[in-house]
């Protein structure tokens, strides 16, 4: 075996940890300065502000398609997503036992098979299609945003 690879493996290890050492450093002084914590801190209040922003203007959207049937809004798109929905959950369990590869009712993979089947002659009978409108929001909303006021 040759020992020279084993030292520059060696060496190559103890470089990599060394850098890693330093990188880690170097962020934590980052992290420390006054200004990071400042728009660490403004990053994190603007994600929840995101988040429940995402939550009133998909609310919002829903509201106005259901009151008009619009599917564009602005800033915003009405998908109709189909789910299919379990409407008899001990049919289900018992069409399962009958079915071994979903013995631990593994809903996921039930649902994915109810979705192929559904129209076929061997559709699920304790499933059915349903249509969901789903919001989608533009990803780039800059036309929205205010001018700030002097």
């Amino acid at each position: 075996m040759n020992q020279t690879h084993l030292s520059q493996l060696a060496q190559a290890r103890q470089d990599a940890e060394f850098a890693k050492q330093r990188m880690n450093e170097i962020i934590e002084a980052a992290k420390a300065k006054l200004d990071y914590q400042e728009y660490e801190a403004a990053y994190r209040a603007a994600q929840e502000d995101i988040d429940m922003l995402t939550a009133f203007v998909k609310d919002e959207a829903l509201q106005a398609f259901n009151a008009t049937g619009e599917k564009q809004l602005p800033g915003v798109t009405i998908k109709i997503m189909k789910r299919y929905v379990c409407t008899d959950e001990s049919a289900a369990s018992a069409w399962v036992h009958d079915h071994p590869e979903f013995i631990s009712v593994n809903w996921k993979a039930l649902e994915a098979e109810a979705k192929k089947l559904y129209g076929s002659t061997f559709q699920l009978p304790f499933y059915e299609m349903h249509h969901e409108p789903t919001p989608q929001i533009k990803s780039d909303l800059s036309e929205f945003i205010q001018p700030e006021e002097a």
